[in-house]
């Protein structure tokens, strides 16, 4: 009977795990939100499969409004054929408004987001830590406020080029070439991030120049050849304007060099770029340090310039907490510092991006089938900063910009090999207060819509009562 007892004690334990909480809480925000780019997302999937029945596969981008490359296109399109069939069988029914719909194209992340798991165990045994900070890793990614920003609020598909960065990252690690060139070559088919990471890690391990450059622009030349097929059908792979618009935000900001206008993102990333190349290579875990630090710094410097959208801080969220357990002295504080830096980094893109947390995102989503919106009046983020604009307050906005500078600094500084080396004997764990702690800060914030919903109920509930109130937002 005790032994009964114990082992429903176990398993009521094992549910609540730290991970597993993590978990819940990104399925959590998933069925909160729907914001209008996972609507494109299942329609761009959706008319995937209309291009390729209708012998118009190759028109894709013209006629189904692709902006990605044709294999992330490819694997959103088998994921979602579930639903066209749907949609075939019920033609006069709007697929894309269906609750559990929403739901199942939203999770399109979540296999990638668990099998990563393994990945940062491997990365790390390569590194000389162990399975429990592989584990650690895993779980500060889980609850990084950049991944729940990025999957579950604005919805995007970012994690299978995340997956197969951390993939080709497992693979150099382990000096695994072939291996390591497939895996870096099909996440950039994904998104282009990965270049930023991984250029600067050939450049430090092959000294070669021409080794260097080939196998640095195979992932470009093997995009352009999926692609080519569909410029020479349309006359462009991108005839909505969708890409340059991206292309737009991703260089960002100019300065003068020699009188001319210059990318400063490019300016940065040369840096790092010849930085890599002219540091010596190491061996053994010094080699997997350096190559950690000089893939987030690529990544971190080229971030630093442009426009800012959630999404794009994903790939950081992975990186970040490997380098962040290479050092275990002072590691509590070290993991606030982070924390803040996340959370300043969101706030900050409410102010440019406020349309990803409005409130009607959340219509037709979980909140909407319990508390329907209808039956209440909500305050908007919009109508927040309009409040702040009023009391001429929206400039400290700057400030989280400005954390976000200063903590690239400071990073270049504290996560530089040589101090990892320093303290590498240094113990400091991480204890559960900090975990929790951390969960709710990051939750809270890239989900404060979620507080708004809850502020609206209370508010209409209070003004039924008490008409003549009058509340400030």
């Amino acid at each position: 009977m005790n032994a009964m007892k114990t082992e429903k004690k176990s398993n009521f334990k094992n549910i609540f795990t730290k991970r597993n909480v993590a978990v819940f809480l990104l399925i959590f925000s998933v069925v909160s939100y729907y914001y209008k780019d996972s609507n494109s997302i299942m329609r761009q999937s959706l008319k995937y499969w209309t291009c390729l029945f209708n012998g118009e596969f190759f028109r894709y981008y013209k006629n189904g409004g692709g902006v990605w490359g044709i294999l992330l296109h490819t694997a959103l399109a088998i994921w979602h054929l579930p639903v066209y069939i749907i949609s075939c069988i019920l033609p006069d029914v709007n697929v894309k408004s269906i609750f559990l719909i929403r739901v199942y194209s939203k999770l399109f992340n979540l296999p990638f987001i668990l099998f990563s798991g393994k990945l940062f165990k491997r990365i790390c045994k390569s590194s000389g830590l162990n399975e429990d900070d592989g584990e650690t890793a895993y779980l500060l990614f889980l609850t990084s406020a950049f991944s729940l920003a990025a999957f579950s609020v604005a919805g995007q598909c970012d994690m299978p080029g995340i997956f197969l960065s951390l993939l080709a990252l497992s693979f150099f690690l382990e000096e695994k070439e072939v291996p390591f060139l497939i895996a870096y070559t099909f996440a950039v088919q994904c998104k282009f991030f990965p270049l930023f990471i991984f250029v600067p890690l050939i450049l430090y391990r092959y000294k070669n120049i021409f080794s260097c450059i080939w196998r640095a622009i195979l992932p470009v030349f093997v995009y352009v050849l999926f692609q080519l097929p569909f410029m020479m059908s349309t006359g462009s792979s991108d005839t909505n304007g969708g890409k340059h618009i991206v292309m737009k935000n991703l260089f960002g900001d100019k300065i003068q060099v020699f009188g001319n206008d210059t990318y400063l993102i490019w300016i940065l990333f040369c840096i790092i770029c010849i930085y890599a190349y002219v540091k010596k290579t190491e061996k053994g875990k010094a080699f997997a340090w350096d190559s950690l630090y000089l893939g987030t710094a690529g990544l971190l410097l080229t971030l630093l310039p442009v426009y800012v959208e959630p999404y794009r801080f994903a790939y950081l969220a992975a990186l970040m907490p490997l380098l962040l357990l290479l050092r275990k002295d002072s590691l509590p504080r070290r993991l606030a510092v982070y924390t803040v830096f996340e959370v300043s980094t969101i706030l900050g893109g409410m102010y440019t991006d406020r349309h990803v947390y409005d409130i009607q995102n959340m219509s037709g989503m979980l909140w909407d089938k319990v508390l329907p919106m209808r039956k209440f009046e909500f305050p908007t983020l919009s109508a927040t900063f309009d409040f702040l604009d009023k009391a001429k307050l929206t400039p400290f906005f700057t400030v989280f910009t400005a954390v976000f500078a200063a903590f690239t600094l400071y990073f270049l500084y504290e996560y530089h090999p040589s101090r990892i080396k320093e303290h590498r004997e240094e113990n400091e764990a991480i204890l559960p207060i900090h975990y929790i702690l951390r969960e709710a800060v990051c939750f809270i914030i890239p989900c404060i819509t979620c507080i708004y919903y809850i502020y609206g109920v209370f508010r209409n509930f209070v003004l039924h009562f008490f008409p003549n109130i009058n509340l400030p937002i």
